[in-house]
């Protein structure tokens, strides 16, 4: 997997591809996230975890009454974490709305997500998922996202130390 990172005057825009196809207009529908990137692994590996522990805001008393919310239920089914966009597509009148959504798996030594686009107009593959900041409808989960996305902007693909346990996974790939 090979990260790109650029950024914008307000964004920071992450370009994720498999290092085996250089083609940049492909749509994946899924990625695996593996430990052979092992500082984008326990991002998603924190995102998930937070998000299946209900750890938002680091307090034992409002984690735990969050947990038996009608959200949570909503963003954890299963032992996915699946997050409908919270826009519409944009060329879709609002009463027949199909939202794009993201699904996060979680698997031996990797994390799967899968991406279904509900635009079926969209002729550039200009697909999104929007998570809120305010109004989101998975609040407060959307909260862990944000952080999720904070620690991503911490991350350069340029510098590069080896973890050990990234360093097993790959000896075991090989071996």
């Amino acid at each position: 997997m090979k990260v790109e990172r650029s950024e914008g005057y307000c964004y920071f825009d992450y370009k994720l591809t498999d290092h085996n196809n250089k083609d940049n207009y492909i749509k994946y529908d899924s990625f695996l996230i593996t430990k052979e990137n092992y500082y984008i692994y326990e991002y998603f590996n924190q995102l998930y975890s937070d998000i299946e522990n209900c750890n938002v805001y680091n307090d034992e008393y409002l984690d735990g009454k969050i947990c038996d919310s009608y959200q949570h239920s909503n963003i954890f089914q299963d032992g996915i974490v699946v997050f409908e966009s919270d826009d519409p597509n944009d060329d879709e009148k609002f009463d027949e709305v199909n939202f794009n959504v993201l699904k996060i798996s979680k698997e031996e030594d990797k994390y799967k997500l899968e991406f279904i686009f509900n635009n079926s107009k969209d002729k550039f593959m200009n697909h999104s998922i929007r998570i809120r900041n305010s109004g989101s409808k998975y609040h407060p989960f959307n909260i862990v996202f944000m952080n999720f996305f904070r620690s991503l902007q911490e991350y350069d693909p340029e510098y590069h130390q080896m973890y050990i346990e990234e360093y097993v996974y790959k000896k075991k790939l090989r071996g």
